[in-house]
């Protein structure tokens, strides 16, 4: 598989995430119930339901076309249920930043998916930084920086604006 597509997945989870207000904790049912049921091995066991996940994905509203695979499945499960807390955190700064990205998104008729790239690079970090050098949010490099008339000195780094 292409290393980029894990990326893409990671999109597709997030924008669900974020376009649909999950809550995980919501629906708890017997595991007679459930289409398939993952529990987490604590006090707070949670069952997880591919039929509500594919039925998030259908309702998403987006130039992405979602797919639903043992992957995703695999994604899905990784932020709602094994790094709860990652992701829970995420969405806080989502509520935070998202708005300010929707404006300019809105301003420039921009795809509103591409807030989302944020999330990839940096989990939505102003601090991040690659060791390749890239810093931000956004992830930007020097040469990038540069080009776009960003200053980066001892003092100042716009790319973390």
């Amino acid at each position: 598989m292409n290393r980029r597509n894990p990326i893409f997945f990671a999109l597709l989870v997030l924008a669900f995430l974020f376009g649909t207000g999950f809550d995980a904790s919501a629906k708890k049912v017997a595991p007679s119930e459930a289409v398939t049921a993952t529990e987490k091995a604590n006090s707070n066991a949670f069952l997880f339901f591919d039929t509500e996940v594919k039925s998030r994905l259908k309702g998403l509203e987006s130039i992405i076309k979602p797919r639903y695979n043992d992957e995703v499945k695999r994604y899905v499960e990784n932020y709602v249920v094994w790094h709860r807390k990652f992701t829970e955190d995420l969405i806080g700064r989502a509520s935070m930043y998202f708005p300010i990205f929707d404006q300019v998104i809105k301003r420039k008729n921009l795809p509103k998916e591409l807030k989302h790239i944020a999330i990839i690079e940096s989990s939505l970090n102003p601090v991040a930084r690659s060791n390749a050098g890239a810093a931000g949010i956004w992830q930007i490099i020097p040469g990038t920086a540069s080009l776009c008339g960003l200053r980066m000195n001892k003092y100042v780094d716009e790319r973390k604006d």
